[in-house]
């Protein structure tokens, strides 16, 4: 009995310490399998070699994790897996893949037909030319031989991953590779197609919610691309160092895109305002730890456990929008009823409670086109409640029209009847200023007769007092104060004398034209034809004179009326010399041509 007891125990020893032999043949198409069908070495330094490892799975180091549900490797930590093939058949190729394209570390030791290995070193770190299949996924041949092969890798995550292992032939991974790439274009063309309609849609309304919706979309895309290795692949394959910062960056952009556009579905909500401060407070959190691993990446943050965090928080704030009785809350709630499966699924894989082989790869990408399906009803409802109000502001801005307009018409009416009653008086006010001015067009009428009468007696008076001045001065008795009170200055004086002068038109002494215009002087002529200027005094006694032309004319009169008269008084009279007087009496009697007439 004891005897079978060490029996049994030496068989359960090496059976923890060997995994099963794969064997492929014509029937096999493809398998998937992780820890619990493959034995693996777990090492926390790096420093084996493979004959170490070689000779460590000789001594029954390596172990085989008996579980069929746990797969999870944990960060830091070094990895050996070891597996045995053996091909049956000649008319198939195999490939074996490791199927998390997350791998930042992986070593592939590929065994030789003539013995030894041949060595392959890929990973995110490393450029994806490196990668002897370019395919998202880590891919190997595996050589057809008579015999059982044993593959060896070399894993060293810097994050919690789920070790999926798959040997597909090559036209499994054809076929499974089509669908997959053919699925990755729906989904993401979706995505990008929604994203940017929502963009649009949001200029043409100049609504920032959709605006911010079509970020959180396309943050959303660029955390898929990453994590499905699309990314790495098609974008930035010879840029590995961008793989970590990429992955922080997406994760970082998606948990702010996301509070960001919660909080633009808030809006300015009078009983949402409190919450506010707790999403500033998250977007800023998380936009420190962004930075702090810019600037340094050992600062960086297990991101699932990150990302099970803010996926916490966001829940709380949906229900805290539910409690508040949020409108718009029918779709966000469904949005957020997909957030918890998705939030509970990647807490038991962190804890490593289980791993993801158990279910679908698509089903977060799956989850995310609900949540935003379900987040662009959420936006409608909310155009929707926003359309209600404005709808219900309207209406109530036409009924205080209406009552404004009431209120006019009522005004409107009560002035009318002011102004007609204003126009009656103005129309009694007109008619009595039109009978004033008839009265004052009457007076105006006999002011005019009375001014009429006035200008006719003013006329007369002033014949008369002409008359009456020529009658004083053809009188002999006249004085030198009477004569310079009729010519009172030069200018009448040459008047009179132009008068007389010229009184039977103008001719001229040089070529008796009689065409003339006024001379420089004042009332000389300039005889047109000839140019000849006459001076209002040429061929006259006055011609030449020095003294006043008033004493001239005064001389003139009395020597020409009274002869009798002593030229020594005239001088005296006159303040002139008596030989002035005699020379200018002299000058008339030479001048008989011209006989003035002086009279008014």
């Amino acid at each position: 009995m004891k005897r079978l007891l060490f029996i049994l125990f030496i068989w359960l020893g090496i059976a923890t310490s060997f995994a099963q032999t794969i064997v492929l043949d014509q029937n096999f198409a493809k398998e998937n399998f992780n820890l619990s069908k493959v034995s693996y070495l777990e090492s926390d330094a790096d420093t084996l070699k493979i004959s170490d490892v070689e000779k460590l799975f000789s001594e029954g180091k390596f172990k085989v994790n008996h579980s069929s549900y746990l797969s999870t490797i944990k960060a830091n930590t070094v990895y050996w897996i070891r597996i045995p093939v053996h091909i049956l058949t000649e008319s198939k190729e195999w490939i074996l893949q490791f199927n998390d394209p997350s791998i930042e570390h992986i070593e592939a030791y590929l065994p030789r037909s003539y013995g030894g290995f041949n060595y392959e070193v890929a990973g995110t770190k490393y450029p994806f030319q490196n990668r002897s299949i370019k395919h998202r996924n880590f891919s190997y041949n595996i050589q057809h031989t008579n015999d059982q092969q044993v593959y060896y890798f070399k894993i060293i995550p810097e994050h919690n991953i789920d070790l999926r292992i798959s040997i597909k032939s090559i036209n499994e991974l054809i076929r499974v590779s089509t669908i997959e790439y053919f699925s990755f274009g729906l989904f993401y063309g979706f995505i990008l197609l929604f994203s940017i309609y929502n963009l649009l849609y949001s200029f043409s309304i100049k609504d920032m919610r959709y605006s911010a919706y079509s970020v959180f979309l396309i943050s959303g895309v660029l955390l898929f691309l990453i994590n499905d290795g699309i990314g790495f692949q098609v974008f930035w394959s010879n840029y590995p160092g961008l793989n970590k910062i990429m992955r922080e960056l997406s994760n970082a952009l998606f948990s702010i895109c996301g509070l960001f556009f919660i909080l633009r579905i808030i809006g300015n909500s009078s009983n949402m305002q409190s919450i506010h401060k707790w999403i500033f407070l998250a977007i800023y959190a998380r936009i420190i730890l962004l930075v702090l691993f810019l600037l340094d990446p050992k600062f960086g943050v297990d991101l699932i456990l990150l990302n099970v965090i803010y996926t916490c928080y966001t829940i709380m704030i949906i229900g805290y929008m539910q409690y508040k009785k949020f409108k718009p809350m029918s779709f966000i709630l469904a949005s957020g009823g997909i957030l918890i499966p998705a939030l509970f699924i990647e807490s038991l894989f962190y804890f490593s409670i289980i791993n993801l082989s158990f279910i679908s790869d698509r089903i977060f990408q799956i989850a995310f086109l609900l949540q935003a399906i379900f987040l662009s009803f959420a936006i409608k409802d909310q155009l929707s409640m926003l359309r209600d109000d404005k709808e219900k502001a309207l209406k109530s801005a036409m009924n205080e029209k209406k009552k404004h307009i009431d209120l006019m018409n009522s005004v409107n009416k009560m002035l009318e009847k002011k102004v007609v009653e204003r126009t009656n008086e103005i129309e009694e006010k007109n008619k009595e200023l039109a009978e004033l001015n008839l009265k004052l067009a009457d007076q105006m009428t006999q002011i005019n007769k009375m001014n009429s009468a006035l200008d006719s007696k003013n006329y007369k008076l002033k014949k008369d007092l002409s008359i009456e001045k020529n009658n004083r001065f053809t009188r002999k008795e006249i004085s030198y104060d009477e004569f310079v009170d009729i010519f009172n200055d030069e200018i009448t004086c040459w008047r009179y004398l132009e008068k007389f002068k010229w009184s039977k038109g103008f001719t001229c002494s040089k070529c008796n034209s009689q065409d003339y215009k006024p001379g420089t002087k004042k009332f000389s002529r300039r005889c047109t034809k000839c140019g000849y200027i006459e001076n209002i005094t040429a061929n006259t006694p006055f011609h030449g004179v020095k003294f006043e032309i008033q004493k001239a004319f005064y001389l003139y009169y009395v020597l020409s009326s009274n002869k009798k008269i002593k030229q020594g008084e005239l001088a005296l009279l006159l303040s002139l010399r008596p030989a002035t007087v005699s020379l200018f009496k002299k000058k008339i009697n030479e001048n008989k041509s011209l006989q003035l007439d002086i009279s008014i």
